[in-house]
């Protein structure tokens, strides 16, 4: 949900209450490298970011992720429709 989030451009908080638990199996990558958003460590934190937040009035001040995505538009349907209809008409033309 964060990554929706993320990419609808509105401010992300993450809260590890139980990082050393969650994070035991090393499965990921290292805390900073795995979020996009701000990370509370402590609940001191996590009250100060949501209070910059309201300060902010919500405004995302997120990275740009245009690297990640290619694509941060409403045309996800289309281009996937597009795509099928070329395959399709390719093999037809063959």
């Amino acid at each position: 949900m964060s990554f929706d989030f993320t990419l609808m451009n509105k401010p992300v908080i993450y809260y590890h209450f139980d990082v050393r638990k969650f994070f035991r199996q090393g499965k990921l990558r290292p805390l900073f490298q795995t979020f996009i958003g701000d990370i509370a460590r402590t609940e001191d934190d996590l009250i100060d970011l949501i209070e910059t937040q309201i300060k902010l009035n919500f405004k995302s001040d997120q990275p740009d992720i245009s690297g990640i995505f290619k694509y941060q538009d409403h045309a996800n349907s289309a281009r996937i429709y597009d795509s099928v209809k070329d395959k399709i008409n390719s093999k037809i033309n063959k």
